[in-house]
């Protein structure tokens, strides 16, 4: 991610990969997870499945401008986010798992690019391994 280059959540986490690794079709582009607006620094791409009560598969992303900020970024996160558990599945990076409502998901922090990303996925529609791997595709695209 070249500094200060544009964020791209579509391209980080492809449609095409999502539907791939949970193995079901179907989940579309629904835009932008709702609540926090695009800017330089903070981009969302919302799929969603054909139920429109189940909440589909997502990605958020913070780029912060230094390390420091996003290491604390990611410190509230942990601090805010409800269940969350660290877990070392994203080595080197730092990553915790959280849930609530049916809904898990997957935050680290890649501090060399001054990142922050969660990836979330209704339980209906991923295990915990394939979060895993969505966010592990993540982490390499960035």
């Amino acid at each position: 991610l070249p500094v200060g280059g544009p964020l791209d959540a579509t391209r980080l986490l492809p449609l095409a990969q999502v539907n791939d690794v949970i193995q079901a079709k179907g989940l579309v582009d629904a835009g932008v997870l709702p609540g926090i607006a695009t800017t330089t620094g903070y981009v969302s791409v919302l799929y969603k499945g054909p139920a429109a009560d189940k909440f589909g598969v997502s990605l958020q992303v913070w780029q912060d401008p230094g390390r420091r900020e996003a290491d604390d970024r990611f410190k509230r996160m942990s601090l805010q986010y409800p269940h969350a558990e660290a877990v070392q599945v994203l080595q080197p990076v730092k990553a915790f798992f959280s849930h609530f409502n049916g809904i898990q998901m997957l935050t680290f922090v890649d501090s060399v690019k001054r990142v922050v990303a969660t990836v979330a996925c209704g339980e209906t529609y991923c295990s915990h391994e394939q979060l895993t791997k969505l966010a592990k595709s993540v982490r390499e695209r960035l």
